[in-house]
């Protein structure tokens, strides 16, 4: 006849795997805390643009428009439109977004789930101008320094 013993282990064992886990649990318990509160970061700094015409001047009250998303955590995408100065100068905000630990090691996998190899990761913001039949464009990709001007070229349209 087979004996099937309950225990595999001798009491003193029994003690320090008890110990073991009682010390264990609030460390798994801080860490899960930890990854589950939100900490800003930054998408896209201030970004101060002049747009140009071809010969340099400045273009006065021409639209531009700012679009920016993060990737990695963000499904969606936002944006900003409003016009140059007379200078033909426009400053965008600092952009940021607030996300946990555990939202920015998930995100990735979710991108990569719904998008496959056509996932974007990571910040990313572009800026298109455009007045009187012109137009240009600027991109901003993390890491990479801002450009500060957009030249207006002639928009190619197609017929």
């Amino acid at each position: 006849m087979l004996s099937y013993r309950i225990f595999c282990c001798n009491l003193e064992t029994v003690k320090k795997r008890w110990l073991l886990i009682i010390l264990l649990l609030p460390i798994l318990a801080v860490g899960i805390y930890l990854s589950l509160i939100p900490y800003e970061t930054t998408v896209v700094p201030e970004w101060k643009i002049v747009v140009v015409d071809l010969q340099g001047k400045p273009v006065p009250d021409a639209w531009v428009r700012q679009s920016w998303q993060h990737f990695s955590i963000e499904e969606l995408g936002h944006e900003e439109i409003t016009r140059t100065d007379i200078n033909g100068e426009v400053v965008f905000l600092k952009r940021t977004i607030k996300a946990s630990l555990a939202r920015r090691f998930l995100g990735p996998i979710r991108q990569f789930m719904q998008l496959l190899f056509n996932a974007g990761y990571g910040p990313h913001s572009w800026v298109i101008s455009s007045k009187d039949g012109y137009e240009g464009w600027l991109d901003y990709h993390e890491g990479k320094p801002l450009e500060h001007t957009l030249v207006l070229d002639f928009k190619n349209e197609i017929k």
